[in-house]
């Protein structure tokens, strides 16, 4: 009688996001800024890592901002500190950024809520070591739009440069357990 409910437990939990760790042994990394000015209350941004293109299954959670459910990467880890864009209002849980294995392409899905309207956007880029980039993230009804950018230091201050490695996978990713 105690198995049943044991086992319901381990499959409730097994079906859940585990959360995003940079891979043990990255020896190059990348640092990589996910930012949605649109993610407050009523909006919220979900933020997932994926091991290859076309593996929704896999997906680890980084992070959800705005909205009410925070969970993913811890509170403390949020800001690593990345260069940031002069003028960009980088608002509590409104940004995240982590570490990245470099050299190989980084895939990540992004579920976005606005207006009571779900959309999903699943993107990938190749980050080269040492680099920093931002994922810039919007939402108008069902519709998302992103971007990917390298953080480019210049003359004292940071321009935004369009990642040319940058691209939708061709498999959308639209369901996550939280």
């Amino acid at each position: 009688m105690r198995a049943i409910p044991l086992a319901l437990l381990a499959l409730t939990l097994g079906a859940c996001n585990a959360a995003y760790r940079l891979p043990e042994g990255a020896t190059q990394t990348a640092k990589v800024r996910f930012s949605s000015p649109d993610a407050r209350l009523g909006n919220s941004l979900g933020v997932y890592s994926l091991s290859s293109e076309d593996s929704c299954m896999d997906a680890k959670k980084l992070r959800h901002l705005g909205g009410w459910q925070m969970g993913g990467i811890s509170e403390k880890d949020l800001d690593i500190g990345m260069l940031k864009v002069p003028g960009v209002d980088y608002g509590k849980n409104q940004y995240v950024e982590v570490p990245v294995v470099a050299e190989q392409r980084a895939n990540f899905a992004l579920q976005g809520l606005s207006g009571g309207q779900t959309c999903h956007l699943t993107l990938s880029f190749l980050p080269k070591a040492d680099r920093q980039y931002e994922v810039n993230f919007f939402t108008s009804g069902p519709k998302c739009y992103g971007g990917v950018y390298e953080l480019v230091p210049a003359s004292g201050t940071v321009r935004l440069e369009r990642e040319t490695s940058a691209k939708l996978n061709g498999k959308t990713c639209t369901t996550f357990w939280n």
